[in-house]
């Protein structure tokens, strides 16, 4: 039997996700939580009695990143499901890369969250949904130009709504400069303005 921990600080989430779990009886849940410093504490001291966690990352009180992070670290394992409603590749992402064993939107499906419960293998737990966004995004990146470093720098600076010249105060760069940079980019990105330059920006996830 899968021992599990739920960490949500939505009452009417928390609630909807026992009631799917405790449908089959190859789960046990051994704690709810809606703080994610209690989570972790509990956890921590009972790390040998938990197979899975079921973990929000946005949380009032704590870093729910940070906290997936930290269990990876103390007990490998552990598996960490993200139920979240961030479909950000960039946060999919991060999740992975901060140690979670998978990654499902807060509108997966009872199936697909049985089945990331009760799953046995060794890969990566994923919704539809996020398997699409994933894909998106790998395939994007491959498409992506090849901006230089500074480039890069320079257009997130335009994205934050920078000008020219505060853009040169900040990269010690002279206006002459930066403005190269913006025409270097906006001709890899086939973009005509800073409209298409926004939209191009998203589609790449830079």
């Amino acid at each position: 039997m899968k021992k599990i921990v739920i960490v949500e600080d939505h009452p009417i989430v928390l609630e909807g996700l026992k009631q799917l779990i405790t449908t089959t009886n190859e789960v046990h849940i051994v704690g709810c939580f809606y703080s994610g410093k209690e989570a972790q504490q509990f956890i921590i001291q009972n790390q040998t009695n938990i197979d899975i966690v079921l973990l929000d990352i946005s949380l009032p009180d704590a870093d729910g990143m940070q906290i997936c992070k930290e269990i990876r670290s103390i007990n490998s394992s552990i598996k960490i499901i993200i139920i979240s409603n961030h479909n950000e590749a960039s946060i999919i992402f991060k999740a992975i890369q901060n140690g979670a064993n998978g990654y499902l939107l807060k509108n997966a499906t009872p199936t697909e969250l049985r089945n990331a419960i009760l799953n046995q293998q060794n890969k990566l737990i994923v919704s539809t949904e996020v398997e699409n966004i994933i894909t998106k995004a790998e395939s994007q990146a491959q498409k992506l130009p090849a901006l230089t470093k500074r480039e890069i720098q320079v257009l997130q600076k335009v994205l934050e709504g920078k000008t020219s010249a505060q853009i040169a105060d900040e990269l010690f760069l002279s206006s002459l400069t930066v403005d190269t940079h913006r025409k270097n980019f906006m001709q890899k990105l086939q973009v005509k303005n800073i409209i298409e330059l926004i939209a191009a920006a998203k589609d790449y996830n830079l």
